[in-house]
Parts: structure tokens; sequence; C-alpha cells
């Protein structure tokens, strides 16, 4: 009886999410349903321990005596744009600093015959959440199972999928930053016949002088960190993720400044005929925006619309006409927009930005900073300069 009640509460102990030093990842987690102990995930030998230095080791694309089990692992049925993830072993939370990256690789046929020699390409990435005089404070740090959403560009077939934890407490020498990584066999429906990219090799991806890998994390003044590896497909997040508002850290102590990663996206504003008609009566404007980086978010068209409406009343009116008072909420993340505009402001209190001052000559295209969300009036002065500039400040507008 005494037996069976120390089994008993070992299991029930092992149900209890914990901080742990070890882990890997043996769910596969797709809509909801969290699949069984290495159902769909291809088990190794290497087991919780970490995984250090053997980057040109055939054993880095899915752990150490994976390929023996995958003859074993089933097949998971998924549809782009579903959300996928992983769950840690018995509810363990990550407890070592450092990112987490997904990787996916193609099978030419059956994935449970493919060894992972072919082309992979990075679809998701959680790296620092916050520098501060302390260190940096990363997205993993303290979960356990988490998810993300497939692109939907991805196209049908069957895939490894490889998820990866980098454990930088140790990385200041070379061979020392730990590696905990599994992959999963899925097969994707999908009706995109796009080319994901761009696109690695494992073993290959690192050799492990990556600045992002090689890292010394025990400094007061880090307000950087390199993503290692390729940049993610589709949305190609720039790889340095930068301490919002600062090059360098600041002097006062203790200081927070949450992480801003840059995302090359754009989109376009329509021009109006008014706009465009109205533009001959002007040599040319410059004007001021707030412009902001949300860490996820990509969408210009609310701020973008007010925007073009405000200058279309403008041009309307004279090149040299101030508008009453729009708020103006830029809710994108790297985006531009083309407008003809003319003098025209636009005060608000909301957060939304950094300023940039972009000089044109009758349209304008605005790309945004790596800055995160301050909001600013937005003033636009007639020029006569025929060129176009753009040049971004952090300290506001005097």
């Amino acid at each position: 009886m005494m037996k069976n009640f120390k089994v008993l509460l070992g299991a029930a102990l092992a149900a209890i999410p914990h901080a742990s030093a070890h882990y890997f990842f043996p769910h596969f987690i797709a809509d909801g349903n969290f699949t069984g102990y290495y159902e769909y995930v291809r088990e190794d030998t290497q087991g919780y321990m970490p995984y250090k230095g053997g980057y040109s080791s055939d054993d880095f694309r899915c752990n150490t005596g994976s390929q023996e089990f995958a003859s074993k692992t089933g097949v998971y049925n998924v549809k782009a744009g579903d959300t996928i993830g992983f769950g840690t072993d018995f509810n363990a939370l990550i407890g070592h600093p450092g990112p987490i990256q997904v990787y996916m690789s193609k099978a030419p046929g059956d994935v449970r015959e493919y060894d992972g020699s072919g082309d992979w390409f990075k679809i998701y990435e959680l790296g620092p959440e916050k520098f501060s005089s302390d260190g940096i404070e990363w997205g993993a740090t303290g979960i356990g199972n988490f998810t993300f959403e497939l692109p939907s560009e991805i196209p049908s077939g069957q895939y490894l999928v490889r998820i990866e934890h980098i454990a930088l407490h140790g990385a200041g020498d070379w061979g020392q930053a730990e590696f905990y990584f599994n992959c999963a066999q899925i097969e994707v429906e999908s009706d995109s016949t796009a080319i994901p990219g761009p696109t690695v090799k494992i073993p290959g991806v690192y050799d492990g002088y990556e600045p992002g890998i090689l890292f010394y994390m025990y400094r007061p003044w880090i307000v950087n960190y390199t993503m290692p590896g390729p940049r993610p497909y589709p949305e190609a997040a720039a790889p340095n993720v930068t301490a919002s508002g600062v090059s360098i850290a600041p002097t006062a102590t203790p200081w927070t400044l949450p992480a801003v990663t840059n995302f090359p996206s754009s989109v376009s504003v329509p021009q109006s005929s008014a706009l465009l008609s109205s533009s001959a009566r002007m040599s040319s404007g410059s004007f001021v925006t707030s412009t902001p980086l949300a860490h996820k978010t990509s969408s210009f068209v609310a701020a973008s619309t007010q925007l073009t409406q405000a200058l279309e009343n403008a041009v309307t009116e004279a090149p040299a006409v101030s508008l009453e008072s729009k708020p103006v909420q830029a809710i994108y993340s790297e985006s531009s927009a083309s407008v003809a505009i003319t003098t025209a402001s636009f005060p608000t209190d909301e957060t939304c930005g950094i300023p940039q001052t972009v000089t044109v000559h009758e349209t304008v295209t605005v790309s945004t900073a790596s800055e995160e969300p301050t909001c600013v009036p937005a003033t636009s002065t007639t020029t006569i300069t025929t060129t176009t500039t753009v040049a971004a400040t952090t300290t506001g507008i005097n």
C-alpha cells in the first residue's frame, strides 16, 4: 500500500509545473490537442541532457539517435494556418535564459524515412522581452507549453518541425551554449504554392561563433541581442533585437526597457484623385509623424486612412493651411505609406511611436524605426525640395 502511494504521489508531483534546469519537448500540440509522450515527436537518446557543440554533426538535426525512432513515430495532419506548438516533459518550466526557435524541413516523400538532410527554414522565434540593468528578460523563461501559428504560406507536404531552446547561462565560451531540441513529424494540407526561405542546412546553420550563441550574458549594459540563424519565414524579422529608444545602456540604474524587433513589411496607402490633382499646386512638402514598432502586429491601415483624409482636406484649401486637431493612431510594426502632402497638423496624445521626419516631392514613403511607441504631434510644412530624405529621431519634436 505504501509503495502504491509513493507511485501515485510521484505521478501527481510530476503533473505540477516546475522550473527545470534540463528539459526536452516530447509533446506536439495542434489546435489545442496536447499529444502523447513521443507520439508525434521523434524520441532520442540524449534524454534531458543538453547538447553542446557538435554543430557539424547530423545529430544536430533532431538530436542524438533520433533517426532510429523515426519510423516508430506518428505523422500529425495539420492545415497551414493552424496553431501548433510543443510541450515539455512532465510540465517542466524552462528555467535557463535564451531564445526559442522553430525550423521546418520538407521531406521528399514519407517523413518517417527522412533524415533531415534537405533544406531547413525558420518559421518562429521567441527572443528577449525586456532589457534591464539586471540583464535580459526572455520570453521563454517560465513556460512549458507554447504555441504559435503555422504560416499559411507553407505548401502542402510532410515536414520535420524542429524546436530548439538555446540556453545561454554558460555561453561565454565556445561550445558551452546548451541546446534542447526535438523534431515533430507532420503533414500539412495547404493550397499555397510559395517557396519558403531563406533556407539553411543542418548541420551548417551554426558554427558556434554566432553573436547570439557565443554570448556572455553577465553584463549590466546589454541593449541588443542577435537571434541566431536565418530570418523567419514569412515575416522576415530582423535578427537584431534592441532595447527601445537607446543604443547604449542608461547610466542611471535600475532601468528596464522593452525589447523591439524590426519587421520589414510594407503597406501602401491609395491616393485619392483630389490628392493627385492637387499635388501639382505644391512644389513639395514635409511632415513629421509618429512611427511605432509593435512586436507582433503589422497594420497601418487605420492611421494611413486618417492621414490621407486629413491631407486631402488640407490640399483642397491651400498649401499652407492648419487643420483641426485630429487623433492619429499608428498601430503597425514596420510599414510604409505613399501619400501626397502639404501643410497639416495632427496633434494627439495617443501613445504610438517615435517621430520620423520625411522630406518629399509630391509623394512620400515613410518607413518606421525600431522603437517602442511614444506619440507626438504630426506636422507638415511646405518646402521647395525635389528630393526625398528620411531622418529618424529618438528625442521627440522640439
